[in-house]
């Protein structure tokens, strides 16, 4: 293979996306139940029949935006993970400052209310990694980066938390990016991706059924940057994954990474074919960020991806059909304004949203949102004005039937801001 420095990516034709016609705002309004699943669990859709004219004139969230704060007088040093256990229970898993990883769970369709906040122990360093798997989510998988740059698991057996683990043969230079597929009708399957000291992105695929904690102890990890051009750029930050499906069915697990450049580079694997075929060769998909490149389903086949650019903009590519992806678009006019966190996207519903919910920590640290219709239409980005709460890192949106947006405020407690649409 010839050297290589830097790519160039076939983006001389950027794709138009054309989607079909719900919004977040539509989602918002919808009191109905939902259903649907993800790579995080069960969610909670929308309503996909109302109509909204021009997301271009919804310059202002709603006057009854409500803020909370939620952990009471825990405070806390990460980033939250979230994962969904059902359409009813959003479970949220953050590190405390000494490492230990503390537990909480909305009930979104019952009381509306935040459980009791329980420490499950570990020797996290920042931010934890939660995913749910089989019989909708009655299992959840807690992943950590030790302080010592170990990687470590817990989980919940649906009655007790078990021991945490040390899943050996890594020294783990990023966090741990956790996906799942497959648990409602047959085996599931989780892939771990993580970086370790020498800049080589390694994967650990495990599947039931194995016994705890063998299910893990008995897997090896082996090196996805393997085949990398070379002389490309050393891998930088955390590698971001996701399971996608495309249009025949196929499941296809993608891996994206950040170059030391600021390139955006992509690998996938067919997960039906994986024992024979493996991984396809790596792919760059251009850019020019700085942080890591987020990637959230919009449908089968189509993916979204978001980052900062170099001059803290907010960055944005897609794919409409599973292989060809836009150039990247960086809006710094007046409309988009910098942010100064890496941003947090999230959909309502995988199946047929055509809008996107996208959060940032401002350049003033406060929380930053706006929205996109499947037009390309983007919001200004707006702020609370009620509560002016100072965050501390990039926010998260979780998806129940209510819009939430959670980060840490200047002491380290969680807040909340929500809109119920009641």
């Amino acid at each position: 293979m010839s050297a290589m420095t830097n790519c160039h990516s076939d983006h001389d034709n950027a794709i138009i996306r054309k989607l079909p016609a719900p919004t977040w705002i539509q989602a918002l309004l919808s009191t109905q139940e939902t259903v649907g699943n993800d790579n995080y669990g069960p969610i909670p859709p929308a309503n996909h029949h109302q109509q909204y004219n021009n997301i271009a004139n919804f310059t202002v969230m709603p006057s009854d935006v409500r803020f909370r704060q939620v952990s009471g007088d825990i405070y806390f040093e990460g980033i939250p993970s979230v994962c969904y256990t059902s359409v009813d229970k959003t479970h949220v898993f953050i590190a405390g400052w000494d490492g230990t990883v503390w537990h909480s769970n909305f009930r979104s369709q019952i009381d509306q209310t935040w459980g009791p906040w329980e420490n499950i122990g570990g020797n996290a360093d920042a931010n934890v990694t939660a995913v749910a798997v089989a019989n909708y989510g009655t299992v959840i998988y807690v992943f950590a980066r030790t302080k010592t740059n170990t990687v470590q698991v817990t989980r919940w057996n649906g009655l007790a938390w078990d021991g945490w683990v040390d899943l050996l043969g890594v020294t783990a230079l990023s966090n741990i990016t956790a996906v799942t597929s497959g648990g409602e009708t047959g085996p599931f399957r989780i892939d771990l991706f993580v970086r370790d000291a020498r800049s080589r992105i390694l994967h650990m695929g495990v599947q039931e059924p194995m016994s705890w904690p063998t299910i893990f102890t008995a897997h090896a990890w082996d090196v996805v940057t393997v085949g990398f051009p070379f002389g490309a750029p050393p891998m930088l930050g955390t590698p971001q994954a996701l399971v996608c499906p495309d249009n025949q069915g196929k499941r296809w697990l993608y891996l994206f990474t950040r170059a030391a450049n600021g390139e955006v580079w992509m690998r996938r694997m067919d997960l039906d074919m994986c024992h024979v075929v493996g991984w396809e060769e790596w792919r760059c998909l251009g850019g020019a960020v700085i942080n890591d490149p987020i990637p959230v389903i919009l449908f089968p086949g189509a993916i979204d991806l978001i980052s900062r650019g170099m001059r803290n903009q907010f960055a944005h590519c897609f794919c409409a059909n599973g292989t060809d992806w836009s150039a990247w678009t960086y809006h710094e006019d007046q409309v988009s304004g910098p942010i100064a966190s890496a941003a947090a996207l999230a959909y309502l519903s995988e199946q047929a949203m055509t809008t996107d919910i996208v959060a940032a920590q401002g350049p003033d640290n406060r929380c930053l949102w706006r929205l996109v219709n499947a037009h390309q239409e983007w919001t200004p980005w707006q702020s609370p004005t009620e509560e002016p709460t100072l965050i501390t890192g990039p926010p998260i949106v979780i998806r129940t039937r209510d819009t939430r947006i959670l980060a840490r405020n200047e002491r380290g407690a969680l807040v909340e801001w929500s809109y119920s649409g009641d």
